[in-house]
């Protein structure tokens, strides 16, 4: 008997092994749904073969990134400056211990994901956060409060687009965010492993504005957009040669310099093959997000949606329902819904919630359905009279 392939999975095992086949988790920022078939035909092939030997990213994978960077987001990148790591967590450990005399001191922006966040403190490092500022929808970064923190820095990490508001950020913020960490010779990661769940706009590489001479580093990967996270496999862009050898020394250091055959093989069907279905994909999560956050505004207006172009995660302000000990009450007990709780990405955002809308239009409609018919009264329209 083929066990049920969720068994193992971070978002849906847990639930399984304890039985329960009722719960939407709608808490990790992954799809739900397949992905191409292009890409299952040919790990299907693969699988058939039965030979699963060691693997390496030979020329044609920094080729591939350099292709797709260039078609993508119109970004000119040295193919010789790719690598390969499996995650941006493996990136941050290895930042952490080998690139710095010390630990460094990371500045972040916040909201922030917190697996990056957690990786960086189990590994000494000093976290300086700059709070997001929301001003009618959109977020911005204060970027004299930035400034200020990236004085004896050693680090910024940027999530862009950002996870978890889904800003995309403009280039006109991006350019002045650099010339920030120019002047205080800070050391840039931009994990855009979001990069290509961008549905309005464009996304702007940082390193397509980065100042002459700057350092930086790119994390991108087909994880998010194709539901390949689980395949670990990411691509690093280094701005220049030194922090390809540092990167690559401190790979091999680590036990990373073998890939995985599936995820190297997903990876370049994904980003040769499947223009087309990432096309569709992002129009369909675009109607998903429009449903969601009409149906929130006109059912449910204590749940405050701030929605943006990227990703395919909603942010929300719920604090007029509650704190996270009343939502919690709400979504999971009652509803049967997992949301993203605000003080996961930092305790300052209690009571706010982020959504994985990466789902169908029938799975969408039956989380809205049971968070109508379980809504405190603090979530409901005001009635008349």
């Amino acid at each position: 008997m083929i066990q049920d392939p969720r068994i193992d999975s971070s978002v849906h095992g847990r639930l399984l092994r304890g039985g329960d086949e009722t719960t939407i988790p709608l808490h990790v920022a992954e799809l739900q749904f397949p992905t191409a078939e292009p890409i299952i035909e040919e790990l299907t092939a693969l699988g058939r073969t039965g030979e699963y030997g060691y693997t390496e990213s030979h020329e044609d994978f920094e080729l591939i990134v350099q292709d797709w960077c260039r078609r993508r987001h119109r970004w000119e990148i040295e193919p010789q400056h790719v690598l390969l790591v499996p995650r941006v967590v493996h990136l941050l450990a290895l930042l952490a211990r080998t690139r710095f005399p010390r630990p460094p001191v990371v500045v972040t922006l916040s909201p922030q994901y917190g697996p990056t966040l957690e990786v960086l403190q189990r590994n000494g490092c000093e976290i300086r956060t700059v709070p997001l500022v929301e001003s009618d929808g959109t977020w911005a970064i204060d970027m004299d409060g930035l400034a200020a923190e990236l004085v004896g820095a050693d680090v910024l990490l940027l999530c862009s687009p950002h996870n978890p508001t889904g800003t995309v950020w403009p280039r006109e913020v991006l350019e002045s965010v650099a010339g920030h960490c120019a002047a205080h010779d800070v050391l840039v990661v931009a994990d855009e492993v979001h990069c290509d769940s961008v549905r309005e706009g464009a996304h702007v590489p940082f390193g397509a504005v980065a100042r002459n001479g700057q350092r930086w580093l790119s994390c991108i990967a087909p994880g998010k957009a194709f539901n390949l996270a689980g395949l670990e496999t990411s691509a690093v862009i280094c701005s220049d040669p030194e922090l390809v050898h540092w990167l690559k020394t401190s790979l091999r250091a680590g036990g990373f310099h073998n890939a995985g055959v599936f995820g190297l093989r997903a990876l370049k069907v994904a980003w040769t093959e499947c223009d087309q279905w990432l096309d569709r994909t992002q129009a369909r999560l675009q109607s998903v997000m429009d449903r969601a956050c009409a149906q929130l505004r006109e059912k449910l207006p204590g749940l405050r949606p701030v929605p943006t172009g990227g990703t395919f995660l909603l942010w929300i302000d719920a604090r007029a329902v509650g704190d996270e000990h009343e939502l919690r009450r709400w979504f999971v007990d009652e509803a049967r819904v997992i949301p993203g709780f605000g003080s996961d990405f930092g305790a300052a955002h209690d009571g706010w919630l982020r959504l994985n809308l990466g789902v169908t239009e029938a799975a969408l409609d039956d989380v809205l359905e049971r968070l109508v018919r379980t809504a405190p009264v603090a979530a409901l329209p005001t009635r008349a009279g």
